[in-house]
């Protein structure tokens, strides 16, 4: 018996899956990662553009790391994904049932 519509999973809901999920620790680690590697390039980008006087480092760089961030936040890559969520059954409303009808020869 065929799956009904609302039971089927479509590629595109395979692949909002893979790149949208991540769980409550995941998102703290990124959370403290972001900030932690944030403060770090700024004042290492700081202290480079002091020593150099060129603020275009300090801008490049902060750009840059920026990138890289929103790279790896934004694709759910399983370092995200410590806790897989597990989906309970869809509950079909009955009059969205599909029942099989007594085949009589």
């Amino acid at each position: 018996m065929e799956a009904h519509p609302c039971e089927k999973e479509s590629f595109i809901d395979k692949l909002w899956r893979y790149v949208n999920e991540i769980d409550f620790v995941a998102q703290k680690k990124v959370d403290r990662f972001c900030q932690t590697s944030q403060l770090l390039v700024c004042l290492l980008s700081f202290a480079l553009s002091y020593f150099y006087q060129s603020f275009q480092i300090c801008v490049l760089a902060q750009f840059i790391w920026a990138l890289v961030l929103l790279v790896f936040t934004m694709f759910g890559c399983p370092y995200l994904k410590t806790n897989e969520l597990e989906w309970l059954p869809a509950e079909i409303p009955k009059q969205y049932r599909i029942e099989e009808e007594d085949k009589r020869d």
